[in-house]
C-alpha cells in the first residue's frame, strides 16, 4: 500500500475507533502495530492453560452507548456484562458491601451508621447529577479557552451561561465538589470512617493523589456513569474481556475499508514542508499518509517521534512537563476455585464487583506517602477483579481470576531498584493481605504474574507505566489535556494528530479520545471541502 489517507500508530481501543470513524466517513485508513494483536493496554494474554486475562489494562471501563450504537457493536458480537457490587475488607474483620437495590445498600450502612443510611439518597443524587455533567463531555473535544476561535468561544459562552444559569446553592455545591478532598467531601455526607473509605478507594485507584489532597471529590462520580437504581453503581463489561472489545472494533475497521498490520513499528515520521506526511517503520519502510494519528501517550507521540529541534519553541518542554506518573502494579493470580472469604457468603451478589483492600483513609494515605517518598508501601491500597464471577469464559470450569491493581507501587525507588528480591516481597505483602480474609487463597494459585510500572513502561510504551498516559489531575483535564494550547487533538504539526487517553476524556472512557480526534479530523476535512 503506497499511500492511505490516514495512518494510524497504535491498535488501542482508542486507534481502533478513530480508525473505524474515519473509515466510516470514506476515508482509506491503515493502523500500523507493533505487537502481534490489537487491544494495546486492553489486550488479553493467557495467564495459564484456558485462563484470560488483561496484563496490562484493567478489566472493565466505561464505554459510551453512542459509540456502541454509531459501530452497531452488538452484531460484531459485543456483549456487556454487568458487574453489581463490590465489597470493601478491613481489618478488624468488618466489611462494607454495595447493592444494586436501594433498601438494601441503606440496610448495609445501617450496620454501620443509621446517619449514614439515612444520607444515601441525597449522596446518589449529588453522584449521579455530577456524572451526567461529566458524561455530556466525554464525546466533545474541548476548546482552549485562551484561543480565539468560534468554536473556543461558543464553548466558553456555553460554560458561562450554564454557570449563570445555576441556582447559587448548586453552584456551592459544584465548586465544593471540584475542590475539596475525597474526606472532606464524604464528610458532609457520612459520619462513619470506614464507608468513607469505601467509597473513596475506588476513585483513587490509578491516580497519583491520597485520600486527603485536594481535588479528589473530583474523581468520585465517574463509577456513576453507568447507572444506578439508587442504590450502589454498577459497571459494565465486555463478555470476554476488554480484548473482545478491541476485537469487534477490528472487525468493524475491516468491514469499513481499513487494514490493520502488525509487528510494524513506527520510529520517525515523514515530514513535508514541516507537515505530517506519512510514517517510517523500524525496518526502514515508509507510507505516505495525508493524515497522522497517534495513539500513543503524548510524550511518545513527540520526543520520540519527531526531532525536537523540528517543534516549536516551547512545546518539547510543555510536552516533557506532562505529568506521567507509574502508581499501579497489576498482579494477575489464575486460581482453580473460588477461596472462601471469612464472613462473606460466596453466592453475595456483591462479590461480582471485586474486592478492595487496604484498610482505612489513614492507612491509604500512608501508603501514598510512601509512594512519594519512592518506598514500596507496606500495605498497598488493593483493588481486585474477579471477573471470571459474571463470565466464566475467561477461565476453565471451576476456575477464576483474581486481576489485582496494586495502588502506591512507584515506578523507581529511592534506594535501589525492584530487585527480584524485592518483587518477591512485594508478591509477598499481596499475598498476605489476600489471605488475612482469604486463608485458603495460597491454595488455590495454579499461575501468577507481577506487572511493576517499569514492565508497564517496557512492554505497553506507556511513559513510567502511566495507566492514563498523563495523571488524571484537575490541572491536566478537558481543555488543558494534553498540554495547554492543543486540546482539540491537533498538534503545532500540520497533519498530525494524537488519538490516544492522553488527550480528553482520558481514562474516563474507552475509545472515546479515538473517535474525538476522529471527529476533529473530519469537521475540519469539511471545512476545507466547503
Amino acid at each position: 500500500m503506497d499511500r492511505v489517507d490516514a495512518v494510524i500508530i497504535g491498535a488501542g481501543l482508542n486507534g481502533l475507533t478513530a480508525a473505524a470513524r474515519l473509515g466510516g466517513a470514506g476515508l482509506s485508513v491503515l493502523i500500523v502495530e507493533r505487537s502481534s494483536q490489537v487491544g494495546g493496554g486492553a489486550a488479553h494474554g493467557e495467564l495459564a492453560p484456558g485462563y484470560s486475562a488483561p496484563p496490562i489494562g484493567f478489566s472493565h471501563g466505561y464505554v459510551p452507548p453512542e459509540l456502541i450504537r454509531e459501530f452497531d457493536l452488538a452484531r460484531e458480537g459485543l456483549q456487556l456484562v454487568r458487574r453489581e457490587g463490590g465489597i470493601s475488607l478491613f481489618g478488624d474483620g468488618s466489611h462494607i458491601a454495595n447493592y444494586a437495590n436501594e433498601n438494601v445498600m441503606r440496610r448495609e450502612l445501617a450496620r454501620h451508621s443509621p446517619q449514614d443510611a439515612d444520607a444515601w439518597p441525597r449522596f446518589v443524587r449529588d453522584m449521579k447529577r455530577q456524572a451526567e455533567l461529566i458524561r455530556q463531555s466525554l464525546l466533545k473535544a474541548q476548546e482552549d479557552p485562551g484561543e480565539w476561535s468560534l468554536k473556543a468561544l461558543k464553548q466558553m459562552m456555553s460554560r458561562t451561561k450554564a454557570a449563570i444559569e445555576m441556582e447559587p446553592q448548586a453552584l456551592y455545591d459544584l465548586t465544593r465538589f471540584w475542590s475539596l478532598s475525597l474526606d472532606d467531601f464524604l464528610e458532609g455526607y457520612f459520619e462513619n470512617p470506614q464507608v468513607r473509605a469505601h467509597l473513596a478507594a475506588p476513585a483513587l485507584i490509578g491516580r497519583a493523589l491520597g485520600p486527603y489532597a485536594p481535588t479528589g471529590a473530583a474523581f468520585l462520580p465517574a463509577q456513576w456513569m453507568t447507572g444506578t437504581n439508587g442504590g450502589a453503581p454498577w459497571r459494565m463489561s465486555p463478555k470476554g474481556g476488554t480484548q473482545a472489545l478491541a476485537d469487534c472494533l477490528s472487525r468493524v475497521v475491516r468491514a469499513r475499508g481499513g487494514d490493520i498490520r502488525f509487528n510494524a513499528e513506527v520510529t520517525d515520521i515523514k515530514l513535508s514542508d514541516k507537515k505530517a506526511a506519512g510514517v517510517v517503520l523500524a525496518d526502514g519502510e515508509e507510507i505516505d499518509a495525508g493524515i497522522v494519528l497517534s495513539d500513543l501517550d503524548i510524550k511518545r507521540s513527540f520526543l520520540s517521534l519527531f526531532q525536537w529541534s523540528g517543534l516549536p519553541d516551547g512545546f518539547a518542554r510543555d510536552v516533557a512537563n506532562v505529568r506521567m506518573d507509574g502508581i499501579v502494579a497489576r498482579i494477575n493470580f489464575a486460581l482453580k476455585d473460588l477461596p472462601e472469604i471469612t464472613g462473606i457468603a460466596s453466592d453475595n451478589p456483591a462479590l461480582s464487583g471485586g474486592l478492595m483492600i487496604g484498610g482505612g483513609l489513614n492507612a491509604m494515605e500512608r501508603a501514598y506517602e510512601d509512594w512519594l517518598d519512592e518506598r514500596p508501601p507496606t500495605a498497598p491500597l488493593l483493588e481486585i477483579a474477579i471477573p471470571t464471577l459474571e463470565d466464566p469464559s475467561l477461565a476453565p470450569e471451576g476456575g477464576h481470576i483474581f486481576a489485582v491493581s496494586a495502588q502506591y507501587i512507584p515506578t523507581e525507588l529511592h534506594d535501589g531498584v525492584w530487585s527480584d528480591a524485592r518483587r518477591d516481597a512485594l508478591m509477598r505483602t499481596v499475598k498476605d493481605m489476600i489471605a488475612r480474609h482469604a486463608p485458603g487463597f495460597e491454595d488455590s494459585i495454579i499461575a501468577e504474574e507481577l506487572r511493576l510500572p517499569s514492565d508497564i513502561e517496557d512492554q505497553a510504551g506507556y511513559t513510567r507505566g502511566d495507566p492514563f498516559l498523563g495523571q488524571m489531575s484537575l490541572d491536566q483535564m478537558f481543555f488543558n489535556r494534553p498540554v495547554p494550547g492543543f486540546s482539540g487533538y491537533e498538534s503545532p504539526i500540520k497533519n498530525f494528530h494524537v488519538c490516544s487517553a492522553s488527550g480528553h476524556p482520558a481514562g474516563l472512557a474507552l475509545g472515546a479520545a479515538g473517535a474525538n480526534a476522529a471527529q476533529s479530523i473530519l469537521s475540519t476535512l469539511k471545512g476545507r471541502r466547503s
